[in-house]
């Protein structure tokens, strides 16, 4: 026999960009897939403070303009996809 619990979950129901502050609602499926999410532990040394969490959400278009801005050409950045397993 299984054994239940009912639980209260908290559910996505969005996603806002950290750097133009658009709001993407999740029937935004296509534009929710493309989203950058960066989480970086900092270490010793860091800028960011030693054992901070840096976390980020970016839309492919502010990321597309970050790099276009400060990396030059974004077509220099896409690759082959690559299985990972």
């Amino acid at each position: 026999m299984k054994l239940t619990k009912k639980k209260e979950i908290d559910a996505v129901v969005g996603i806002e960009c950290d750097c133009c502050k658009k709001e993407f609602l999740a029937e935004d499926t296509f534009e929710i897939q493309e989203f950058f999410h960066i989480k970086n532990a900092c270490g010793y040394g860091s800028i960011f403070g030693d054992g901070n969490y840096l976390e980020v959400d970016i839309c492919q278009s502010c990321m597309k303009t970050i790099i276009e801005t400060n990396c030059g050409n974004v077509d220099n950045y896409i690759k082959e996809s690559e299985v990972y397993e």
